[in-house]
Order: structure tokens, then C-alpha cells, then sequence
């Protein structure tokens, strides 16, 4: 929110949060942040269905709490080359 804010005052704004962001390390922090945020957004999804008596089981709840990881980090690989 508070990049949005600062991008919103003027021009010169966004052109600095521009250059803030084309540094390396802005990039891997925005993307760690994005990974962060795509796992716990899976990982709901994937509670939700064991709150619903889905993958309650020892074997389907390590089996999916794989899967959440893997698709995380694919999506994050594709999203973070398009950040990137």
C-alpha cells in the first residue's frame, strides 16, 4: 500500500519507485514476497479442504502439503521471470 501511495503523489514518484525497483535486490525481495504470498494463498486452499474432511489422512496431507509447495514455487519461477 505504501508503494501505491508514494507512486500515486506525481510523476517523479514513479519514476523513483521505478528505479527502486530495478535493482537486484528490490527484485528478489518482491519476489520472495510474492512466493510468501502464493504459498499461504495455497495452503488456505488446501485447509480448507481438510476442514471439509479432504486429504485428512497422513499420506493425502503430506501428499498435498507437496503439492502446495511445488505449485508455489513453479508459479513463483513464472511470475518472478516476468518480474524480472
Amino acid at each position: 500500500l505504501w508503494t501505491l501511495q508514494y507512486s500515486l503523489r506525481s510523476p517523479d514518484h514513479w519514476a523513483m519507485l521505478g528505479w527502486m525497483f530495478s535493482h537486484t535486490a528490490s527484485k528478489i525481495f518482491l519476489i520472495a514476497r510474492l512466493w510468501a504470498f502464493l504459498h499461504h494463498f495455497f495452503a488456505g486452499i488446501r485447509f480448507l479442504g481438510m476442514d471439509m474432511g479432504y486429504g485428512v489422512e497422513l499420506a493425502q496431507s503430506r501428499s498435498s502439503s507437496k503439492k502446495v509447495l511445488i505449485v508455489s514455487l513453479a508459479l513463483t519461477a513464472l511470475l518472478g521471470a516476468r518480474l524480472w
